[in-house]
């Protein structure tokens, strides 16, 4: 996915593809309401930027080190200028996990589960290997099936903005 995509001011990048895009002038979701287009040709630090944020790093701060924007507002517009135009560049190439591209997907901690260290202690087993330990740890404490479909989503989608 490491295409160029030029996008012009006024279309949204996928309007070809779908056909409902208006090239007279009218705005889309891709340009905010100053007009400011902060897309026009994807790079490499535009998937840096998107792959920060899958990763937990908050729009802001992703903005400000990847692509050079200051401003709150600005950021957020950047953001999601920059994920529409990737989503689009995924759908053409007929990626199948497409509408993961910008999403945030959150791995909640669970608070109620110890960590393998207490785990550990708690049951006494400091002479067991950690494959044996890590065995014991996920009997006595399974995985939600929730935060195992976060896991593989998220997964799923730095795998694709890897690429």
């Amino acid at each position: 996915m490491s295409e160029v995509l030029s996008v012009s001011r006024g279309t949204r990048p996928n309007a070809s593809a779908t056909g409902s895009g208006s090239s007279s002038g009218t705005r889309s979701r891709t340009s905010s309401r100053s007009g400011t287009l902060f897309v026009r040709r994807l790079g490499a630090h535009h998937f840096a930027h998107l792959r920060a944020v899958a990763e937990g790093l908050a729009v802001q701060d992703s903005a400000k080190r990847y692509l050079g924007i200051e401003h709150g507002h600005e950021a957020k517009t950047a953001h999601q200028q920059t994920a529409d135009a990737v989503r689009a560049l995924a759908r053409r190439r007929h990626e199948p996990a497409w509408r993961l591209i910008g999403l945030t997907i959150r791995i909640q901690s669970e608070s109620g589960r110890p960590t393998m260290d207490a785990f550990r202690e708690e049951r006494d087993l400091d002479g067991w290997s950690e494959t044996e330990v890590l065995h014991l740890y996920s009997e006595a404490y399974p995985q939600e099936r929730k935060v195992s479909r976060r896991h593989h989503l998220r997964e799923r989608q730095l795998q694709l903005l890897r690429q």
